[in-house]
């Protein structure tokens, strides 16, 4: 919506126009969880050999850097988005409680899936070039991507709770 006044055109805020996690903290959250997975699992990707048991294993053995970094990404979203002075969500929002929670979580879990799956590609793709048996083990990368939201709702439920007890 606009507002047509003597001095121009300007839109106006209104509180179903906003995102419930903006599109750079996404960026941010997928950008950071890709890097460090894709950090952490470089050193396979330069084995003299491709190994598929390696590969799924590395999909979980990537969280040693990329959990941290998306459960505090998760908490600083909650805490800074969550807040009573918050124009996402003031305290008299319609869309307080389980809905924006629902939302903002749903995102940030998103987020950081997207960014695991993007850091595990390249070493997916090379071994699946030089692989000679063996295939990959969906079942241990999806425990992996479990416990990578799961650390995203430790991290959201502390920066939810903490500000409200310092403040």
């Amino acid at each position: 919506r606009v507002i047509c006044t003597p001095w121009g055109i300007r839109p106006t805020m209104s509180r179903s126009r906003f995102a419930p996690v903006p599109g750079l903290v996404s960026l941010v959250m997928i950008g950071g969880v890709a890097v460090l997975t894709a950090f952490a699992s470089w050193p396979v990707s330069r084995w003299a050999y491709a190994d598929w048991v390696a590969v799924s294993a590395t999909g979980r053995e990537a969280l040693v850097y990329a959990g941290p970094w998306a459960g505090a990404w998760s908490a600083w979203t909650s805490g800074r988005y969550l807040g009573s002075r918050s124009i996402v969500c003031p305290p008299s929002a319609s869309r307080a409680g389980w809905s924006i929670v629902g939302h903002q979580f749903g995102r940030l879990a998103a987020a950081a899936t997207i960014g695991h799956t993007i850091g595990l590609a390249p070493l997916v793709v090379v071994t699946a070039r030089r692989a000679t048996a063996g295939s990959f083990d969906l079942v241990v990368v999806a425990g992996g991507m479990a416990v990578l939201v799961a650390l995203c709702a430790l991290g959201y439920l502390i920066g939810a709770l903490v500000p409200r007890w310092l403040g």
